[in-house]
């Protein structure tokens, strides 16, 4: 009875720790890189589009199209990076896909001095060779 005990009470103590440790991890890797609170990402998200309509209504097209293009950056290297974390190998594909239209639409109207550094360039270029890559029948 007393070794059942023992044996019952590490499983829990093994499981517990566990428990704890992936806890652990995830709070000091994982949680500062995804733990924007949606209040924090709606504010932001507000400010910005605010930003953007505020240009438009006072005939700054100009500022308009810097801060869209700023976003379109930003969003390009998120799904650049998070890209092989993904499994579903059609949702893959649809971010390829949704990347090489924004280059394709680059390369006709460059967003202008300070956007597309290389690290963009280079994403995107990548997607449109997948995409490219893609459509080619198998041999």
């Amino acid at each position: 009875m007393k070794r059942v005990v023992i044996e019952v009470f590490m499983v829990l103590a093994a499981a517990a720790g566990g428990f704890y440790g992936g806890m652990y991890t995830y709070q000091k890797l994982l949680d500062p890189y995804w733990s924007t609170s949606f209040l924090d990402r709606a504010k932001y998200e507000l400010l910005d589009s605010f930003f953007v309509v505020r240009d438009l209504d006072r005939g700054k097209t100009g500022g308009a199209k810097h801060s869209l293009n700023l976003r379109i950056d930003t969003s390009v290297i998120e799904i650049d990076r998070f890209l092989p974390l993904e499994s579903s190998p059609e949702k893959q594909m649809a971010a390829r896909r949704l990347l090489a239209m924004v280059a394709r639409h680059r390369r006709r109207y460059p967003p202008g001095p300070g956007f597309s550094d290389n690290e963009v360039r280079e994403a995107l270029e990548r997607a449109v060779r997948e995409v490219e890559k893609a459509k080619k029948p198998k041999r």
